[in-house]
């Protein structure tokens, strides 16, 4: 049985009758007001669940008509489904809450040096499918990556900073002191070359 919170009577199911004329509620405001509450119980939901069920069974392997397909997706193009939790801002606690779940799981990721991706494995099939599929992309599109190979290498080349000239040493500059050259020899006249004649 499902209580009711306005109430407190309890019924199988939470009815949009019972909130319209006992309480003058929707099901959306009931929900908005006690967002944990239940409209139906438990059973109810496990005979829904199977009746559904030996309903399908009745029809399997039989295509549904086009007039019939057609009669679904008008249905399905007019309702407007709206969630009981739209337009309602998150209070404080609740995005303190989640903020702090989340900073505790990542520091105990990094403390135990744990992740939930770290060591799973593609197995050869799926590693097989994902490089076909890369493969067979790269053989359509080759203009386009090219395109994004020379928009990737203009964007560096605009991101870089210009490196700094390096300072050439002025002229004026003191150079480093040479070692001074030996003296040269006089060389021998030709007359002493040939013993003093003329």
């Amino acid at each position: 049985m499902v209580k009711c919170l306005e109430c407190e009577k309890e019924f199988k199911q939470i009815t949009n009758r019972h909130l319209k004329f006992a309480h003058n509620l929707t099901t959306f405001q009931y929900k908005e007001k006690y967002p944990d509450s239940e409209l139906f119980d438990k059973k109810i939901l496990e005979f829904f669940s199977e009746r559904s069920k030996k309903a399908n069974e009745l029809r399997k392997g039989v295509s549904r008509s086009e007039s019939i397909k057609q009669k679904i997706k008008d249905t399905k193009s007019k309702q407007i489904i709206v969630p009981w939790n739209k337009g309602i801002a998150q209070t404080k606690e609740t995005k303190d809450k989640l903020s702090q779940s989340g900073i505790l799981r990542h520091r105990k990721w990094h403390e135990q040096n744990t992740h939930p991706q770290v060591g799973l494995k593609l197995p050869k099939e799926t590693k097989e499918k994902i490089s076909q599929s890369m493969i067979s992309y790269a053989r359509k599109n080759t203009d386009e990556l090219k395109e994004r190979a020379k928009n990737k290498k203009m964007k560096k080349k605009q991101e870089r900073k210009p490196e700094e000239k390096k300072e050439k040493p002025s002229k004026t500059a003191e150079k480093p002191l040479k070692p001074a050259k030996k003296p040269e020899k006089p060389k021998p006249l030709v007359n002493e070359v040939e013993g003093g004649k003329e």
